[in-house]
């Protein structure tokens, strides 16, 4: 007890990573699936001398590959070592919304808003427990969110830095720069509010100064800007979105698209009206209305992020989970009555119900679930490991291999390379040209192997390049099949 008098914030710490663990150790070894196999891939390139973006294109920030590349580093191929450092992530995320929440409404919210978080990090609807951008990102945005609250040079910088560190991993998260720089705003003194902010622009400048003269140096700023920046600013301004009705379904299915039932249609809809509703109660006091206002905007902010682009994803809703915590939290704390007993009756009522059905419940269901199969899958990612331990016995790290769909963890798996930058359909088909490009090198260059993994039907380009190029079935079981080049 005296230590964690003295040190607060390593005891939150360590509780709120205890709190993730326990919230997520049903799914604790399933296997890791198709995003994770896009960075850890392009992270392989880059340990093998490559570039990201020209000998691999994908579209998110360079820290993203970099840090997949020193956890590929350490983790091998087992998936629970990248399961166990997001669940380090996860704890400092609800330890920095801890901070945030506390500086509003006091300590007793900030541990609320902290063990929320830490609970509902595992948010099977928003995939919590799968290592992707999002579930990393939330640890630097949160962080740079409650740091700018501290009104110090440091901290400012150090808000910066985080905020930096977070657009970098994904262009999306820069929709917290202007949490940061309210929060700065409000930290400081009149009349020397712009010192604060200069020197988070300047601390996030030396963060990504170094990744833009790699990029630079090694010829690949170009092809970031197409596959990154274009990217998300035809996201940003709704072309093709849903929001537009543009490039999706014609008549009454598009009207579906854009009804209200779509917009309000959200992943684990029930948490967001609740974190809502936390931050509607908590703005009728004066003492919590900043955080609360601020959290409500983050959410509606995150709602956009989610309906604005062409397509909608489990993962791209999980980043409104700070601010539901918040909102929650400062709700709460609106609420409550003096006496303990009556604070941890109602915090202990809040977690219940928004906890039990988006992480109790699902977790309860995978625990019955094989070890190797990834819930709410048809098919069992398990299958994965076989086809990959095959083509590495069947071919040499020189050769290429082609693995049809989207199952780029595939190649991470076998340790091989695919004979063209764009090596999973996902990516190539954003953008026609770069479709062209990948089956003009498929040709030039025939892999020494081609993999298909159902459900998905073969690939046309790859049906074609199997009747111009001999290859013979080498292996076929439970539908994974993998043809050898004669």
């Amino acid at each position: 007890m005296r230590l964690a008098l003295r040190h607060p914030a390593l005891a939150g710490l360590a509780v709120f990573t205890a709190i993730v663990a326990l919230a997520r150790l049903a799914t604790l070894r399933a296997p890791i699936s198709n995003d994770a196999g896009q960075y850890l891939y392009v992270g392989q390139v880059i340990l093998d001398g490559g570039t990201p973006y020209v000998d691999a294109a994908n579209n998110k920030g360079p820290l993203t590959y970099v840090l997949f590349a020193l956890l590929g580093l350490v983790g091998g191929a087992h998936p629970v070592f990248y399961r166990l450092a997001l669940i380090v992530f996860a704890g400092l995320a609800a330890l920095a919304v801890a901070g945030y929440a506390a500086h509003y409404g006091g300590r007793a919210a900030g541990v609320l808003a902290g063990v929320t978080l830490a609970l509902l990090s595992g948010t099977a609807a928003m995939q919590g427990d799968e290592p992707n951008t999002e579930q990393f990102g939330i640890a630097p945005m949160a962080g740079a969110w409650f740091l700018a609250t501290r009104g110090t040079a440091r901290t400012a910088a150090a808000a910066g830095a985080l905020a930096s560190a977070a657009v970098l991993m994904n262009i999306a998260f820069a929709v917290v720069i202007p949490f940061v720089a309210w929060e700065l705003w409000r930290a400081a003194p009149p009349g020397r509010r712009a010192r604060p902010q200069l020197l988070a622009v300047a601390a996030g400048a030396a963060v990504a100064l170094p990744f833009g003269i790699w990029l630079l140096a090694t010829g690949a700023l170009d092809e970031f800007a197409a596959q990154v920046l274009s990217r998300a600013g035809r996201a940003a301004t709704g072309s093709g979105s849903a929001l537009s009705g543009s490039g999706l379904e014609t008549g009454e299915g598009a009207a579906q698209l854009t009804g209200i039932r779509f917009l309000l249609d959200v992943r684990a809809g029930g948490l967001w009206i609740a974190g809502l509703l936390g931050c509607a109660i908590a703005a009728r006091d004066a003492r919590v209305r900043p955080g609360a206002v601020a959290a409500a905007l983050w959410i509606v902010l995150a709602w956009l992020r989610v309906k604005l682009p062409s397509y909608e994803l489990p993962h791209q809703s999980y980043p409104v989970l700070p601010a539901i915590a918040v909102g929650l939290a400062l709700g709460v704390a609106a609420l409550w009555q003096p006496a303990t007993g009556r604070r941890v009756a109602l915090a202990a009522l809040v977690l219940v119900l928004a906890a039990w059905p988006n992480v109790v419940s699902p977790q309860w269901e995978a625990a019955w679930d094989p070890e190797w199969e990834r819930p709410g899958i048809q098919y069992p990612l398990g299958e994965q490991y076989p086809v990959a331990r095959f083509v590495d016995a069947h071919t040499t790290p020189a050769d290429r291999i082609m693995v049809s769909g989207s199952w780029s963890q595939l190649y991470w798996l076998a340790n091989r390379r695919a004979p063209t930058p764009f090596f999973d359909r996902e990516v190539s088909n954003l953008d026609p040209a770069d479709a062209a490009q990948r089956r003009r090198d498929l040709f030039a260059r025939p892999p020494r192997a081609i993999v298909h993994m159902p459900p998905e039907p073969l690939e046309p380009d790859l049906r074609a390049l199997m009747r111009r190029t001999p290859y013979r079935l080498a292996y076929d079981s439970r539908g994974a099949r993998v043809w050898l080049r004669s």
